[in-house]
Formats: structure tokens, C-alpha cells, sequence
């Protein structure tokens, strides 16, 4: 499973060299460049446990700690396994750390589980989506209709959009925003778009949100969308996009419907 602690999931081919940027960065609070997180913040608050990395001959497990009160717990299984060698590092971190919170990340794409998340890999090569129309850029769109992006966030799963929206209002660019409007409405968005030079050094897009107005879905706002999207990163060379979704959500569903095939997937406790 290529998710790389701190940093995320990556493309396969990228995760030798991006694990080793990691692990080289991380204990100066610097950013590396195809970070996603670095649209957000101004320094990455996330390192890694190097001293406390555990590893036996079934799993991995790599510890972080963010800001001192949040310590995650990655690990990487090769098959069936205990609990008794994350249990032990657990008892060990918590005598330094007492009062973090804590969250154990887990990884084995052999077993069937029900994973929190479903992660996907997209390759852009030899794809020909037709753009939308009726698709608009944000920017393009009346202070009137941009005003009701954060309406998306209704629904639950679409929560983030009510973040970029606040984004915007203070001045930050964080790249293109496309949506799909009705009656004076965005009523679906994908956002926001923005490219990236992965660790081997090829054209990816950061995810973005995206998600449609439950009472507006099942019409092919969706894959108008989608399609519109994939064509603006065939158009700037973008080579594959790694998306994720919640397991058993709307964009779970609409991603396989859309032909992508799962890497794996998170387990979060």
C-alpha cells in the first residue's frame, strides 16, 4: 500500500523516493513540494518517531506525533498479526506523550477489510474525456452564484466545500474551482484544482474536493464534472491523479462506476 507516513498516498513508482524525502525533511518543519498539505498550512507540524519505529517480521509500525498532543500510529501489515508489538510501542509513547490522543493507521491490502477509506490510483494516459459546457469555472460565475458554494455542505461528505469558500474570501488561491450551476446555484463543484511535480518529478493534481447536491444527484452533474476535470489536467500534462473516498459513500461508488480501481485502502481506530 503506498501511503507514506505524514505525507500520504503516492503513486507506486514514487514511493521508494518519497519515503526517503520524507524521513530527510522531517524533523525541520519544512514542507516538501508535492505535499498536499502544504496549500494550508505554513509549516508542516507532523514528523515522524524515528527512535520509535517497530518492526518484526509481520508489520511495520511508524509512529508521528503532531504538535506534541497527537500521535498517529502507521502500520504496515504483511499478513495476520497480533497486537502485542503496537500495544508495547502504544505503553512506551504514552509515558512521553500523557495526555496526546491518539490514532493507529493500518494498511494490508491482502485481507478483506472495511476499510474508513478506499484509496485510487487514475492514469491519464489514453483518455479522452469530452468537457461540459454547461460546466463554468468559479472565478467566471456572479458573486450572486459563488455565493452559495458553501451550500454543498449540507450534506455531510461535502463539508469541505464550505472551507474552500471561506478560502477564497480571504484572498487565498488555491487554484481552479468548476461547478455546475442551476437556477443561480452551484449545486456540484470539484475543487480546488491545482498541479503538482511529484517525487520523481511528473505532473499530478493534488485531490480535491468533489461532490454534487444530494437532491441534484443521479442527472450527470457528476460525471459532467468529472469529465470536465479530467480534461483541464490532460490539458496542463498531468499524468495520473491518486484520489480517496470514504468507504460506502456517494464518491466511493461514483469513482468504481467511473472505472477506477482501488490500491487499498485506511483503516482508522
Amino acid at each position: 500500500m503506498p501511503f507514506v507516513p505524514t505525507l500520504g498516498c503516492v503513486h507506486p513508482n514514487c514511493l521508494e523516493v518519497a519515503i526517503t524525502d520524507v524521513f530527510n525533511m522531517s524533523n525541520t518543519a519544512n514542507f516538501l513540494e508535492y505535499d498536499k498539505d502544504i496549500r494550508w498550512y505554513s509549516q508542516k507540524k507532523e514528523t515522524v518517531l524515528f527512535e520509535y519505529i517497530y518492526q518484526d517480521d509481520r508489520q511495520t509500525i511508524v509512529p508521528t506525533v503532531l504538535n506534541n498532543d497527537y500521535i498517529k500510529y502507521y502500520r504496515y501489515r504483511f499478513g495476520y498479526c497480533g497486537e502485542s508489538g503496537l500495544k508495547d510501542l502504544q505503553n512506551r509513547l504514552s509515558r512521553l506523550f500523557p495526555k496526546a490522543n491518539t490514532q493507529v493507521l493500518s494498511f494490508n491490502t491482502k485481507e478483506n477489510l472495511e476499510y474508513d477509506t478506499i484509496i485510487f490510483l487514475l492514469e491519464l494516459d489514453n483518455i479522452n474525456p469530452v468537457p461540459k459546457t454547461k460546466i463554468k469555472l468559479f472565478s467566471e460565475t456572479s458573486k450572486t452564484v459563488q455565493s452559495t458554494l458553501p451550500d454543498l455542505a449540507r450534506d455531510e461528505e461535502n463539508s469541505g466545500f464550505s472551507f474552500i469558500y471561506d478560502r477564497f474570501l480571504n484572498g487565498f488561491d488555491d487554484g481552479d474551482i468548476l461547478v455546475s450551476v442551476h437556477n443561480n446555484k452551484i449545486n456540484g463543484a470539484v475543487a480546488p484544482l491545482k498541479i503538482v511535480k511529484d517525487a520523481i518529478g511528473q505532473n499530478t493534481r493534488f485531490p480535491p474536493f468533489f461532490g454534487v447536491d444530494s437532491r441534484y444527484r443521479r442527472q450527470g452533474i457528476g460525471a459532467s464534472l468529472w469529465n470536465t476535470a479530467l480534461s483541464w489536467a490532460i490539458d496542463k500534462d498531468v499524468k495520473y491523479i491518486v484520489l480517496q473516498a470514504q468507504y460506502g459513500s456517494p464518491a466511493e461508488f461514483f469513482y468504481k462506476n467511473m472505472g477506477l480501481k482501488p490500491l487499498g485502502g485506511v483503516l482508522r481506530s
